[in-house]
């Protein structure tokens, strides 16, 4: 198996960046009163906990079982060791996905996105957040990456709207604290 950098980080990974209610991006996800919500790259279910308080499910897929070790035990969240290009759900089954702070660590991106896209039921919303390699200190955090040999790909605004290109659905993009926030809607 490759190495990851996530499973030797995962015991620190919460100390680095709270996540709280007040983030725009659960304005964005638009939550219902009921469905399945899955976090593609959760980690540690440091963001679905805050989805899961809703009392909705949430699955938390990564590749990391230093992270996922860490999401076990944590109420409404149920961890899922998956690839983010390949996973195991129906779809049209999924009520809400998000992916934040991950998408530039997946090399696949394309065809998470095009995941993404399959599992949202018709009207379902999906969100994607990403650093804005626009912003300097998002530039720094790319170079600290790089000289990690993480592999990351950070995106521009265009290249990440273009991900979604040929989906049938809407997307609207906007910035918050140097981050992206793209939401898609799935037609109904």
């Amino acid at each position: 198996m490759p190495f990851n950098h996530f499973d030797i980080i995962s015991p620190i990974y919460e100390h680095f960046g709270n996540f709280d209610r007040s983030h725009p991006m659960l304005d964005l996800l638009e939550l219902p009163d009921r469905g399945l919500v899955v976090d593609i790259g959760g980690g540690t279910g440091r963001v679905a906990c805050a989805i899961a308080e809703d009392g909705l499910p949430v699955v938390v897929v990564d590749v990391s079982a230093g992270m996922l070790k860490r999401a076990l035990g944590k109420p409404g969240l149920m961890p899922l060791m998956a690839d983010a290009a390949a996973l195991p759900f129906r779809s049209g089954s999924v009520s809400r996905v998000l992916i934040v702070d991950a998408l530039h660590h997946i090399r696949q991106q394309r065809e998470t996105i095009r995941e993404l896209c399959r599992l949202l039921e018709p009207g379902g919303v999906g969100v994607v957040v990403e650093p804005d390699i626009s912003v300097f200190a998002v530039k720094l955090i790319r170079l600290m990456e790089l000289v990690l040999l993480m592999g990351s790909h950070f995106l521009k605004d265009t290249e990440l709207q273009a991900l979604f290109a040929g989906e049938s659905g809407e997307t609207s993009m906007t910035a918050w604290r140097g981050n992206l926030m793209l939401q898609f809607k799935k037609e109904k």
